[in-house]
C-alpha cells in the first residue's frame, strides 16, 4: 500500500476511478478503505497499472508479481483449454459433422465485454486480489477488490478459455 500504484494508474486516476465505480456498479469488483481489510488473513494488495488501447478504451490490469499471488498460485486451470490458432479447424471440423437433418449451419461471434471479469471467484480468492487505487496525499488508501478473474493474474487466461471452450460445447 505504501509504494501505491503504478504511475500509468496515477496518469490516467479519473479512468481508473471510473473504471473502478463501473466495476462496482456490475458487481465485479467492490472497495474498500485500508483501514478495513488490513488485519484480514490472506489479504493480498497489489499496485494496479493502465495499458493504454489505440482504438478501445485503455484496460486496467494488476501486477500480482508484487504481491507474490502468480508465483503461488497452484496451476489447476487446464492450459491446453487455450487453444489459440485453432479455431478455424475446430469450426469447420463442427459444420462437416453437423447434421442436415436439422438444417443449414448458422454461425454466431460473440464479443464478451470484461469477459473476465463475469467469471466470479471465491471469497478467498477475492482476498488475493486487491489493488491500491490513486488516492490524494492524506486520503486514506481505498483498496478495490476483484470479484471475478482479474487482469494480470496467471491463471485468468486459461480459467476463461475454458469457460468460454464449455459454454461452446454446450
Amino acid at each position: 500500500v505504501d509504494r501505491g500504484p503504478h504511475p500509468s494508474a496515477v496518469d490516467r486516476a479519473e479512468f481508473l476511478w471510473k473504471e473502478a465505480h463501473e466495476m462496482c456498479q456490475r458487481r465485479h469488483a467492490m472497495v474498500l478503505p485500508f483501514s478495513a481489510v488490513k488485519h484480514l488473513a490472506g489479504v493480498r494488495i497489489s499496485p494496479p497499472g493502465v495499458v493504454p488501447q489505440r482504438t478501445r478504451r485503455d484496460r486496467t490490469i494488476c501486477d500480482l508479481t508484487y504481491s507474490g499471488v502468480n508465483a503461488d498460485t497452484v496451476s489447476l486451470a487446464p492450459t491446453e483449454a487455450m487453444q489459440f490458432g485453432n479455431a478455424l479447424r475446430r469450426i469447420l471440423f463442427q459444420i462437416y459433422r453437423a447434421d442436415p437433418r436439422w438444417g443449414p449451419v448458422y454461425l454466431a461471434k460473440a464479443d464478451i465485454s470484461d469477459g473476465f471479469y463475469n467469471i466470479t471467484v471465491n471469497a478467498n480468492g477475492t482476498k488475493q486480489f486487491g489493488i491500491v487505487l490513486p488516492t490524494a496525499p492524506g486520503q486514506e488508501p481505498l483498496i478495490l477488490f476483484f470479484l471475478g478473474l482479474p487482469m494480470g493474474w496467471v491463471s485468468s487466461p486459461p480459467v476463461f478459455c475454458a469457460a468460454t471452450e464449455s459454454v461452446t460445447d454446450m
